[in-house]
């Protein structure tokens, strides 16, 4: 399964469920989250992987740094687990 197959299916559930997916990495943005989610003035980030994927250092640090910040933040190599942490973070008022 490609990444981009795992990061639609999240996509897909969170725009079902009244979430909103914005994409924040593309050319050039090394080291930053693929995704921020938002709904009812939460946000919280996600890196994306293919399944058994991992992320780079730089993204690990990205990661850690929001986390500093007080977001939420993330990493998943699967739609099943990354869906069940928006379910928590998101969704659980």
């Amino acid at each position: 399964m490609r990444e981009s197959a795992v990061e639609k299916a999240i996509c897909d559930f969170a725009r079902k469920n009244g979430i909103t997916p914005l994409k924040l990495a593309g050319p050039g943005d090394k080291g930053k989250a693929d995704r921020l989610f938002m709904r009812n003035g939460k946000a919280v980030f996600m890196e994306i992987k293919r399944p058994g994927g991992k992320p780079t250092e730089l993204q690990l640090r990205f990661l850690r740094e929001r986390l500093a910040d007080g977001f939420q933040a993330a990493w998943f190599d699967n739609a099943s687990d990354a869906i069940d942490w928006l379910r928590t973070h998101l969704l659980h008022e």
